[in-house]
């Protein structure tokens, strides 16, 4: 078996301090006799950072002048 996720998002709840991850296009494939393919696309709403595609961070540079 192979799950591939492709996009995850994380919300917090401050009242309840629980998380909810909500994932994205996910692809599971089931090899038995014959390979069988099973799309998932779940549609949320989030006020999370993803937690597979993070910003990169790009160091500042500092020139003398």
């Amino acid at each position: 078996m192979k799950v591939d996720i492709r996009e995850v998002f994380e919300t917090h709840s401050s009242e309840t301090d629980m998380s909810t991850f909500i994932i994205l296009y996910m692809l599971w494939e089931a090899w038995v006799l014959w390979t069988q393919l099973v799309y998932l696309e779940v549609i949320g709403i989030t006020d999370g950072p993803s937690l597979l595609h993070q910003p990169a961070q790009v160091p500042a540079l500092s020139h003398p002048r």
